[in-house]
């Protein structure tokens, strides 16, 4: 393996670990559109556009242009021409990925237990009224199926993140 290779796949992974950060700030603005009609929710609205789009923009570059930046950074300028490694490129990003997937699966979790505690315990004790639908629930949930539909599309998601090599 390259050390040029070695450090597109350190790029790619990173640009996934930014793709979280851009599913985190995308849940923040999922629950504004959900509570628009409060005078706050605007504000909180358009402070998560900027970094939203900047993740985004982020990601993009990190995984589909990854020789662009190790060109920038100039980060195969004082490193040997091949590393010795027997694992292919597409091991590291699947293993990354699992990574991914599983942080996120084990992140929202407990996250998502506590809602549902949460919405069981004002139903019970809070009377009919109380018991009123958390917008985190929503979100907890949308991650937590994120990450399962990341595992199940694992093959496709790493082909389309190394697709430019082939």
């Amino acid at each position: 393996m390259s050390s040029r290779s070695l450090f597109n796949i350190i790029v790619k992974v990173f640009g996934l670990y930014l793709l979280k950060e851009a599913l985190a700030v995308s849940s923040n603005i999922i629950s504004a559109i959900l509570t628009f009609n409060s005078g706050n929710s605007q504000l909180f609205f358009t402070s998560n556009i900027l970094p939203f789009v900047i993740y985004s923009m982020a990601t993009f570059f990190f995984i589909f242009h990854s020789d662009f930046i190790v060109d920038k950074l100039q980060l195969t300028k004082y490193t040997g021409d091949n590393i010795d490694t027997n694992i292919h490129r597409t091991t590291v990003l699947y293993i990354a990925i699992v990574i991914l997937a599983g942080y996120i699966f084990v992140s929202e979790l407990p996250q998502t237990c506590q809602y549902f505690f949460w919405y069981y315990r004002d139903k019970v004790y809070g009377g009919e009224s109380s018991a009123t639908f958390h917008p985190g629930l929503f979100i907890s949930l949308s991650k937590i199926i994120i990450s399962l539909l990341i595992f199940r599309y694992i093959k496709s998601l790493v082909l389309l993140i190394d697709r430019n090599r082939k």
